[in-house]
């Protein structure tokens, strides 16, 4: 019989991990399509599936949110709906954003502002990674929908939006001015936060890949086994992140961040 040598058995190893990687990534990429059917699709700015605003607010309120992404770059969605299908009405406004791209896709300035009607009856405003959580951070976003909650308890839905919109505006021009005074620069995009989660997920890689190398004796001999790794770091270090898109928004992609109201 022959016996496999430790280079056999350790690439036979590598290819299990990499097959079991592989499996994972197509199920994530599954579930996300999945995901994708149960959210509605939006266009900047307004997005009224419910009837509860006139044409007239509605071009109002879009003039608005055009004033503002002028302004300020931030691309805000406004979402009524009347059920979120039993999910918390939070991550249902973090999946609108992100499965419609709303925001920036290099600096993540996109909000969406959601009210909905029945098992979740409330305000939620869900930011985009980046600029988006930074300026207006999850105890803002709370502040600003719990502000606005007795307008929409008493049917005021244009004027409890246009209220959002305007404290949120506010924000960003008095996080901007303090940035400014302070001369602190948000590290945001593609090279702030998504790279910091890059360094993160490539370093658990690395250690993964240095524990399977030990064990199979292929680290601390020096030659072959500290050459190997050298390339495989090297080339899985090589990838790149993109930002979610769709609709007609810029691109920008959701963490999860917000706040209910």
């Amino acid at each position: 019989m022959k016996m496999m040598n430790k280079k056999d058995d350790f690439w036979i190893k590598m290819k299990k991990y990499m097959i079991f990687c592989i499996l994972c990534i197509l199920c994530i990429f599954y579930i996300q399509c999945i995901q994708a059917y149960e959210y509605p699709t939006i266009v900047p700015y307004v997005n009224d599936f419910t009837g509860v605003l006139t044409s007239e607010q509605i071009n109002l309120l879009n003039q608005h949110c055009d004033e503002i992404e002028e302004n300020t770059s931030y691309e805000i969605a406004v979402v009524v709906l009347n059920t979120t299908n039993g999910a918390d009405r939070l991550d249902y406004a973090n999946h609108i954003g992100e499965n419609n791209g709303v925001g920036k896709k290099a600096t993540g300035t996109g909000l969406v502002i959601l009210w909905t009607f029945e098992n979740e009856r409330g305000l939620a405003i869900a930011t985009a990674r980046g600029a988006g959580e930074t300026y207006v951070n999850d105890a803002k976003a709370a502040e600003i929908a719990r502000a606005a909650r007795p307008l929409f308890e008493d049917e005021k839905y244009y004027e409890g939006f246009e209220q959002m919109l305007t404290q949120i505006e506010q924000t960003i021009h008095e996080r901007d001015t303090e940035n400014k005074g302070t001369g602190n620069q948000q590290l945001v995009g593609p090279f702030g936060n998504e790279l910091i989660m890059l360094i993160i997920i490539f370093g658990a890689i690395g250690i993964i890949i240095w524990l399977i190398l030990r064990k199979s004796g292929y680290v601390g001999g020096g030659g072959w086994g500290s050459g190997t790794t050298g390339t495989i770091a090297g080339t899985l270090g090589s990838g790149s992140s993109g930002g979610f898109s769709g609709g007609s928004f810029g691109g920008g992609s959701f963490g999860g961040g917000g706040g209910r109201g």
